[in-house]
């Protein structure tokens, strides 16, 4: 503080304090928390000899915790240092979190820039099944955008709330793709459910080519039909999974040796997320699934006994959808 022993014996500890106000409020901190537990503790600031300020770690302990009039001893600890770094750590971790956000915003404008280009290329295409699979290109780019968009509007640079990702991108999906999207009735089950932007870029681009096919294969002559897309997360894995009650898919389609470049997507994602594809047939509809280990902090999370990553099962299975 600067004050000698002899300066500051005898003295009331207001000296210390930049005004009242601080003089009082730590003094009923203090009290309150003796009164609780027995000890207090307690940081400040408190007023050096020279004029300058000092960050203080303050303790007390009452010599008699039954009887406070006998006294309280005091340890003040100079925390100033800390308090300095700390707050150059707070500044720096805004610098970096407002560049991060700007660094979302423009991949998304880029992507959505490829994307208009795409469609102004489209405009003179003249074959339908050209402009389809331009529009495929532009909706898998949207399935990016969407999710720098995401990750911009969020309190969390980290991870994606899944529910309200799948949401917009299969309701948009449902407007570019059909010409009546009244016919089809989307629903989105994934409650409280977070994945790293490694995991959702995969993921996204999976929903995008599944929810895509069934759109245009399983409900065919504008027949109505219900979509499902499904996410949950248990015991170190992630299961995502898309169904339709649609007409279901071919008897001799494997998947994984489809030749459309959208199935063929879906077989190397999963692959990319060290996971199991699965179709499920049921009497009516296709239900494919995708279960893959959910990764904590950079690592893979500790798996369940009976789950091998890359353990592939892409033929057909019975159950219910």
């Amino acid at each position: 503080t600067g004050y000698g022993q002899e300066e500051l014996v005898g003295q009331c500890a207001r000296l210390l304090y930049p005004d009242d106000e601080e003089f009082r409020a730590v003094g009923e901190e203090k009290y309150r928390q003796i009164g609780v537990a027995g000890t207090g503790a307690v940081e400040t600031v408190w007023l050096r000899k020279d004029g300058s300020f000092m960050d203080v770690y303050l303790a007390s302990t009452p010599l008699d915790p039954t009887d406070l009039s006998k006294g309280v001893t005091f340890t003040a600890l100079d925390i100033t240092a800390r308090k300095r770094i700390e707050g150059q750590l707070r500044t720096s971790l805004t610098e970096k979190e407002v560049l991060l956000k700007e660094v979302h915003h423009r991949v998304k404008n880029n992507l959505q820039i490829i994307s208009t280009l795409l469609e102004l290329q489209s405009e003179l295409i003249r074959d339908a099944k050209d402009r389809e699979l331009v529009q495929g290109s532009r909706n898998r780019i949207h399935s990016m955008s969407l999710l720098h968009q995401k990750l911009y509007h969020s309190k969390s640079f980290a991870y994606v709330d899944v529910r309200g990702y799948l949401e917009e991108l299969t309701n948009h999906l449902l407007a570019s793709t059909v010409a009546d999207p009244s016919l089809i009735r989307l629903t989105i089950a994934a409650q409280d459910v977070f994945l790293s932007m490694d995991e959702m870029i995969p993921c996204g681009l999976i929903v995008n080519e599944l929810v895509a096919n069934a759109l245009k294969h399983a409900f065919p002559g504008n027949c109505p039909g219900h979509i499902t897309v499904s996410c949950s997360q248990g015991n170190g894995v992630v299961v995502l999974t898309v169904a339709d009650d649609g007409i279901g898919l071919p008897a001799d389609l494997e998947i994984a040796n489809a030749e459309t470049l959208g199935l063929q997507l879906v077989t190397m994602l999963a692959r990319q997320l060290r996971g199991r594809l699965v179709i499920v047939e049921a009497v009516v509809g296709t239900t494919i699934s995708v279960s893959f280990p959910v990764s904590v902090s950079g690592a893979t999370a500790q798996l369940p006994g009976d789950y091998h990553p890359g353990d592939w099962r892409t033929g057909r299975t019975g159950g219910e959808a």
